[in-house]
């Protein structure tokens, strides 16, 4: 029987990141059911960029998280149900709506940050800071050499 943390085939760097990237998503998942946060983390992702202070549009959110913007646009509909988020009218382009946080997003940004930083303490409570250190620096040049490449380049966001 394969265990869940190992790679049918052979282990390599894109499975293994991947089967870890899902357990942490569910751990995140279940420390958020506990502490009464309701959001998703597609959703989380929105609000922590726009937590930094910025107002973008959905084409911007949509690069900055690496989703499609049909996916972003149903991610923001659910925000904007929870009052978390709002449209609102981009002065320099009509076209085009900027993705605003409310008062109520603002204030949801210190209970979820804290539940996420104490879940990211407790998971790299188990090993070394050298560890940690060396597994972030080949996770991003990995990230850094699949971005760069330059068949990726050319490819258009829609």
């Amino acid at each position: 029987m394969i265990n869940r943390c190992e790679c049918p085939i052979e282990p390599s760097l894109g499975c293994l990141s991947n089967h870890t990237a899902f357990a942490i998503r569910l751990y995140a998942i279940k420390q958020f059911q506990l502490n009464q946060i309701d959001i998703t983390i597609e959703q989380l992702r929105i609000m922590i960029v726009l937590w930094k202070g910025a107002e973008l549009s959905q084409k911007d959110i949509a690069y900055l998280i690496g989703k499609d913007k049909t996916s972003v646009s149903r991610l923001i509909n659910g925000l904007e149900k929870r009052k978390l988020v709002k449209r609102v009218n981009n002065l320099n382009d009509k076209r085009h709506k900027l993705i605003v946080i409310t008062d109520e997003g603002k204030n949801l940004e210190d209970s979820t940050m804290k539940v996420l930083k104490d879940a990211t303490s407790y998971l790299h409570s188990h090993f070394s800071q050298a560890e940690i250190e060396s597994t972030a620096k080949v996770l991003k040049a990995l990230c850094n050499l699949i971005y760069n490449k330059e068949d990726l380049k050319n490819i258009k966001d829609e």
